[in-house]
């Protein structure tokens, strides 16, 4: 319904200007968020994809209000919290934050999306959407569709991205079936805003009385 929701929204924006439903979200009560970002940064991702990475997550912090819930990990050979999970406060020191982050190491995926849980869980609230968005350029190890399903019955949902012709697309697609979210799959890592602006604002869709 809230894909049914946001669509009808997107086509309202393109050929309905004065439609008033474009004023989204302005006066329409909308969902809040319980997010946690884990972002792959390994070697692979140094240059331009991990620079494309750092503007997209400082649109997304933009996007959020006082009210939703963020956290950021980062991953590469382990997992390790950029941003522990905090209501979006302070936009600007985030997106400060954000711009240290830089990319070397290897890829351990299941790292990274047990540390996102864990900072969903501290906040996990069924008023809030509670999800991870898993953004990754290359293989995704066996361990982790297990653990996208057991968080799945903790009402957590995993949407997923795949950057590049390195990224392991069948196993991510899996991870976003099993979690219940959406995927992603770009060919180049300037997609990338792209993509994370339309999850967030699906996520953000009006609440369904």
């Amino acid at each position: 319904m809230k894909r049914i929701i946001y669509s009808f929204m997107l086509v309202c924006l393109i050929m309905i200007p004065a439609c008033e439903i474009v004023q989204y979200p302005y006066y329409l009560p909308r969902d809040k968020l319980n997010l946690s970002v884990v972002l792959d940064t390994s070697g692979s991702m140094g240059g331009t994809s991990i620079e494309d990475s750092k503007s997209a997550l400082k649109e997304i912090v933009d996007i959020l209000v006082s009210e939703d819930i963020l956290s950021i990990v980062l991953f590469s050979d382990s997992a390790s919290i950029l941003n522990e999970a905090g209501f979006v406060s302070d936009p600007d020191a985030l997106k400060q934050l954000v711009s240290t982050i830089s990319a070397s190491g290897g890829t351990y995926v299941s790292s990274g999306l047990l540390l996102g849980y864990e900072q969903v869980l501290l906040n996990l609230d069924e008023q809030k959407e509670n999800i991870v968005i898993l953004l990754c350029d290359g293989d995704v190890d066996a361990g982790a569709i297990e653990l996208v399903r057991e968080y799945k019955e903790m009402t957590i949902a995993t949407s997923a991205v795949g950057v590049g012709v390195g990224a392991d697309t069948d196993i991510l697609r899996q991870i976003a079936r099993e979690g219940g979210g959406s995927f992603y799959n770009l060919t180049n890592s300037s997609e990338i805003s792209g993509a994370f602006r339309d999850e967030v604002m699906l996520l953000l869709s009006p609440v369904i009385e």
